[in-house]
């Protein structure tokens, strides 16, 4: 069995502590000094330098103007264009490994011929992150099994890079309550959103203002007792392991970011601590 290197160690203090900056310069510098023989370490990094300076360049957005609305957004820093620019042509050349690397679980027992691919998509030249999709066929379909209807639906996996590692996955329910402990080992992952979850907007009787309107996650066993109940095609029920507050049987928020933002740090509760990872702060 080979030791872990020092790069293994600093790379297990970045993901227990995801926020902090100090492991992920300590990780640049490992990697650039042990480079010999291994182009992909030198680019990963650049790229973790390059992202790391691009977050701390102020952009200079233009804010437009009512006779020409069309600038509106655009960033104007020559300096911080240039650094997104380079730090684009890194992850182009890579994105296909660095994005399916921390997933390789997933589709671990997949023939070669169902395995993953990885699309660059083409964020907006003003975003700080960068986006990469992955897609791969689903599970085969029987006659009996009504949870792939269609045999030529793809299965996708979202991830979005922010300061040179993937930091950000938008995954099913599923995949997360299998592969999440694992996932969270293999990337320093900040935020999680559950594609098929979506909590339940609910209006009090007589109320039309922005406070008569409440997010509603609800527990899967919440429902159960009521007759017309599917809980498969219920997007708002989210098993045990993923409620924010999973002593109660719905979780009310104000707002829709408050509400995603607790299932993703619920996701995030849940993976962390059956990989024996401390919780986010």
């Amino acid at each position: 069995m080979t030791p872990p290197t020092a790069g293994d160690h600093i790379w297990r203090a970045i993901v227990e502590s995801p926020y902090d900056a100090y492991p992920r310069q300590a990780y640049q510098d490992w990697l650039a000094e042990n480079h010999v023989g291994d182009d992909d370490r030198l680019d990963r990094a650049e790229f973790i330098r390059l992202s790391t300076l691009l977050e701390a360049t102020p952009k200079k957005i233009v804010l437009g103007t009512p006779l020409d609305p069309t600038k509106a957004g655009q960033v104007t820093n020559p300096e911080w264009v240039d650094l997104r620019r380079k730090a684009w042509e890194i992850l182009v050349r890579h994105f296909n490994n660095w994005a399916i690397e921390p997933f390789a679980g997933v589709w671990a027992d997949l023939p070669p011929s169902r395995k993953p691919k990885a699309y660059f998509d083409v964020s907006p030249a003003g975003k700080l992150s960068f986006d990469v999709t992955i897609t791969w066929p689903p599970p085969p379909c029987t006659d009996d099994d009504e949870r792939y209807p269609d045999v030529h639906t793809h299965r996708r996996i979202g991830v979005e890079f922010e300061l040179g590692l993937p930091s950000r996955v938008a995954c099913p329910m599923d995949i997360w309550l299998t592969y999440g402990p694992t996932i969270v080992t293999q990337a320093p992952i900040r935020n999680v959103n559950l594609t098929d979850a979506t909590p339940s907007l609910t209006r009090r009787q007589g109320g039309g203002g922005p406070h008569s309107r409440t997010y509603v996650w609800f527990r899967e066993d919440a429902h159960r007792d009521s007759g017309d109940w599917r809980p498969e095609t219920s997007r708002s029920h989210l098993p045990v392991e993923l409620m924010p507050d999973p002593e109660r049987r719905r979780n009310n928020y104000r707002e829709l970011t408050q509400a995603m933002e607790a299932s993703s740090y619920a996701a995030l509760r849940y993976a962390r601590r059956k990989a024996g990872l401390p919780d986010l702060e």
